[in-house]
């Protein structure tokens, strides 16, 4: 890692999340944001089978009786329990005022956020657990050295921020007849996709040469993985345009987003 790095993000988490309260689970302005938006009374007057989406969520194979719209909302139900999943392994030891404390608390904010869209279509569903191929990748990460860790972790951020980024635009489309709830969706998806882009960033910047090398190896296989679990991604989104957007993501774009002190100066693998 490039030093001060850590230091950086850091003052970024600070600077964007507030104070982290380690015991209750707390980010001071996050909580503060969020009870703002939770009374927010924007509902979708669009129906969706919200029996449907129960039913289905635990399954790993798209119901053929999914819409586009059904679709997109379970796969954005799902994207994120990997880093749901790390963060609550993580939280069962302290660990401070640390980059890795600030992370995993704000995992759990994302997690609110989801729920905050679902809310709005009427869905009432706990996240859940990954699957058991990402769970596995996952502690495989824990227990490998940060030579291999690490790009592992970078690439499976860099898809779910690349998809996360498909679904904040087609949220335009699908939605576009509601401008009320297009405004709510994008407040708390711009949020969700600025997060992701910070998390991408300082990834990428303690890879080496050879992380780097390692992480353009592993990209085509974590996607695979990916929709095999996930197969909303193939279906919304088309296999190749995914790997084409995780591999062309533009470091340089995401500076903007950031504190140019722990922004990696590398193109993205």
């Amino acid at each position: 890692m490039r030093a001060g790095v850590a230091e950086q993000f850091l003052i970024h988490l600070r600077e964007r999340d507030g104070e982290l309260d380690h015991q209750a689970r707390t980010l001071s302005r996050r909580e503060a944001e969020l009870k703002r938006r939770e009374r927010s009374g924007v509902r979708s007057r669009m129906r969706i089978d919200a029996e449907l989406f129960r039913s289905a969520y635990g399954k790993r194979r798209m119901d053929p009786r999914t819409d586009e719209r059904l679709a997109w909302l379970m796969l954005l139900a799902k994207l994120e329990r990997g880093e749901k999943f790390v963060a609550e392994r993580r939280l069962q030891a302290p660990l401070g005022e640390r980059v890795e404390g600030y992370l995993n608390v704000e995992a759990l904010y994302h997690v609110r956020m989801i729920g905050e869209v679902l809310r709005c279509f009427g869905i009432e569903a706990p996240i859940g657990a990954p699957p058991a191929f990402e769970r596995g990748m996952l502690r495989l990460c824990e227990l490998l050295s940060p030579g291999w860790a690490e790009p592992i972790l970078f690439t499976h951020q860099a898809l779910t921020l690349t998809v996360m980024t498909l679904q904040r635009k087609r949220a335009h489309r699908l939605f576009a007849d509601s401008p009320m709830l297009i405004d709510r969706l994008e407040i708390l998806l711009a949020d969700l996709v600025v997060d992701g882009a910070a998390q991408v960033a300082y990834r990428h910047a303690q890879l080496d040469r050879a992380g780097l090398e390692r992480a353009q190896r592993l990209l085509p296989w974590m996607l695979r993985g990916m929709v095999f679990e996930l197969p909303q991604v193939g279906a919304l989104y088309g296999v190749d345009k995914v790997q084409a957007r995780a591999r062309a993501l533009d470091l340089r774009a995401l500076r903007q987003l950031q504190p140019a002190g722990f922004a990696s100066e590398r193109s993205a693998a």
